[in-house]
């Protein structure tokens, strides 16, 4: 069952959360912290949106697009262990008001950039940017 996340099911998300941080190029210049990431976890609670399941979690954030502020965009943040998730996050953006959804496709050690690519374009994803990153 997916649904939004509680401050009670901060515990195991702060556990899925460090697994999900170290297989990541963030590990490197931002070595996770669980407190840290316990308040973030609150924040989106309240005021982002957050959901668990069985399985995994996800979080998106909702803001106001670049080049037309009456226009909500919503950002994923993490999609953890539960592709289910994803849909989830979409219909709640939609409830919320988002007329756009963008997917973050980090791709770490183990990831398969083709599969990512394909499953994103098979649920309606176009390509949009590309990030990079560099360790300072």
């Amino acid at each position: 069952m997916i649904r939004d996340a509680t401050v009670e099911d901060i515990p195991q998300m702060v556990t899925w959360g460090r697994q999900f941080a170290d297989m990541t190029p963030w590990a490197g210049p931002c070595p996770f912290d669980a407190g840290d990431f316990a308040n973030t976890l609150r924040g989106l609670i309240e005021n982002g949106i957050c959901l668990v399941s069985d399985k995994g979690m996800a979080a998106a954030v909702l803001a106001p697009c670049l080049f037309n502020h009456d226009a909500v965009v919503a950002q994923d943040l993490f999609v953890w262990r539960d592709g289910r998730l994803l849909a989830a996050l979409e219909a709640r953006a939609r409830e919320r008001g988002a007329v756009a959804f963008m997917m973050a496709a980090q791709m770490y050690a183990g990831m398969r950039p083709r599969a990512m690519r394909r499953w994103l374009r098979m649920h309606g994803y176009a390509q949009l940017e590309t990030y990079w990153m560099k360790e300072l």
